[in-house]
């Protein structure tokens, strides 16, 4: 594993994080769970993956440069699915940035 390739995704329930400083944005991501936890979970995996995916990618193109992946925006919702089951749904953007200086 590459040192500057994603470890962690961090979920922040905010859309603006003081000090961190956005480089890109890589799009929404989203995952379902029968629980609020077992969707931030399912959500925090599926984020790490596609962070690893645009890692990789940027590495193909040579511009790859090392950041802090975060889901920003993070909410959980809950509704009933067709059977009449509970289904939680966990979202947020997914950006890739880097701690700000003062």
């Amino acid at each position: 594993m590459d040192p500057a390739e994603p470890a962690a995704v961090s979920l922040v329930t905010v859309e603006n994080l003081q000090g961190y400083v956005l480089d890109q944005y890589l799009g929404l991501v989203q995952a379902l769970g029968g629980s609020a936890a077992e969707a931030t979970k399912a959500l925090e995996v599926r984020a790490l993956v596609r962070a690893r995916r645009a890692y990789a990618e940027a590495a193909r193109r040579r511009t790859a440069t090392a950041g802090s992946y975060v889901v920003l925006g993070l909410r959980v919702a809950a509704g009933i699915n067709a059977s009449g089951q509970p289904v939680w749904v966990a979202y947020g953007t997914l950006a890739r940035g880097h701690r700000g200086t003062h």
